[in-house]
């Protein structure tokens, strides 16, 4: 998809689900289309993981250090480098900054608390 396809593809998913382009800035838009590659599975990955962490951060657009985020989680770049946000990595809160690993000891001990609790029910009949 051309630049141009991707935008009007954008502003008709987020009027079909209610929304508007208002959601993005316009350099959040470019960023996108540079990324993408393309193709719509991308651009929406893009704009839902966004989106999604516009919202935990309760803004109301998404903007450029939002899609670079989303970009660095998703391991895609823009025009083959790396995106670079207007602050630093260190200073962007971490709502989806955490990597796989860290993530791994809260969902063992999730795991074996489940464990536990289905040992002590089974138990009991």
């Amino acid at each position: 998809m051309t630049s141009r396809e991707i935008h009007d593809y954008i502003v008709h998913r987020l009027q079909t689900a209610g929304g508007s382009i208002d959601l993005f800035t316009r350099g959040a838009i470019d960023m996108i289309v540079a990324a993408s590659g393309g193709m719509p599975r991308n651009v929406n990955t893009i704009c839902f993981n966004s989106l999604t962490l516009a919202y935990a951060l309760a803004k109301r657009e998404a903007g450029t250090d939002e899609i670079a985020e989303a970009l660095r989680d998703l391991n895609l770049t823009v025009g083959g480098a790396e995106p670079k946000p207007s602050r630093t990595t260190l200073e962007l809160p971490l709502a989806f900054g955490q990597t796989a690993q860290s993530f791994r000891p809260a969902w063992i001990a999730g795991c074996l608390a489940l464990l536990a609790a289905c040992t002590f029910l089974l138990g009991r009949f």
